[in-house]
């Protein structure tokens, strides 16, 4: 959702983003079936990422989606000016 903000496919962070985000992503259904497949998985839903996990360096900590969001200076709503020399 904070990538969907950022570049304008959602207006904003929805106050219930945690709600909507559990209705789509079904990590019960997947413990389940991981189990059954004898794969091990996390037992947590929520992880902080460290900057060094992405390209951008930026760290996402799932409690903070919209200081994340904030974080970056590129975001379809906000100019960049483009000077040629």
């Amino acid at each position: 959702m904070t990538q969907a903000a950022r570049w304008g496919k959602i207006p904003d962070i929805p106050a219930d983003a945690e709600a909507k985000a559990r209705l789509a992503w079904k990590t019960d259904l997947y413990r389940e079936i991981a189990t059954e497949m004898g794969i091990e998985c996390p037992a947590d839903d929520y992880k902080v990422e460290s900057a060094e996990a992405f390209f951008d360096q930026k760290a996402f900590d799932p409690s903070d989606p919209v200081g994340y969001l904030n974080s970056f200076e590129i975001r379809a709503d906000r100019s960049k000016p483009i000077f040629l020399s």
